[in-house]
């Protein structure tokens, strides 16, 4: 099942070579082939540092689906360039991924679905356990979706 996500999350970002080649149909059947239909995409919290130096913390909102294909149709009609930096595998269903876009790094946790993504965590990598926290988030949406099964053998 990983190896069929990875193909996909490789030929996805095959798609963002700088040039805008590929039809609009095309690019949706890469992006529906990648992300699940109740795909969620969590960015990293807001940090902000107030003028009297007091860290201010807000949690960021998750985008849906629907909003995460008009950011990344977005970014490939502005010819963006991204680069696979690294994919491992760090639990089940689970994968650590590093994409270089342009001259930042962007790091994320994925937990996949039916050989999809559905859910997408961004990692902040100022915490050295955001990671491990985002793997032990992965384990528990999957015990839920084992629960949901009928069957489960």
């Amino acid at each position: 099942m990983s190896h069929q996500f990875e193909l996909a999350l490789r030929q996805y970002i095959a798609v963002f070579d700088g040039k805008n080649e590929l039809p609009p149909a095309d690019f949706q059947a890469k992006f529906d082939a990648l992300y699940h239909p109740k795909f969620s995409f969590v960015p990293k919290d807001n940090t902000d540092r107030a003028e009297d130096g007091m860290i201010l913390a807000s949690k960021a909102t998750p985008l849906s689906r629907d909003e995460m294909f008009a950011k990344e149709k977005a970014k490939y009609a502005a010819g963006t360039s991204m680069t696979l930096v690294h994919l491992r595998k760090i639990g089940l269903d689970c994968f650590d991924i590093a994409i270089k876009e342009g001259d930042t790094t962007i790091r994320v946790v994925t937990t996949i679905s039916d050989k999809q993504a559905a859910i997408t965590r961004e990692i902040d990598e100022c915490h050295p356990l955001s990671v491990l926290e985002a793997s032990f988030k992965s384990a528990a949406f999957k015990f839920v979706e084992f629960g949901s099964y009928g069957t489960n053998m």
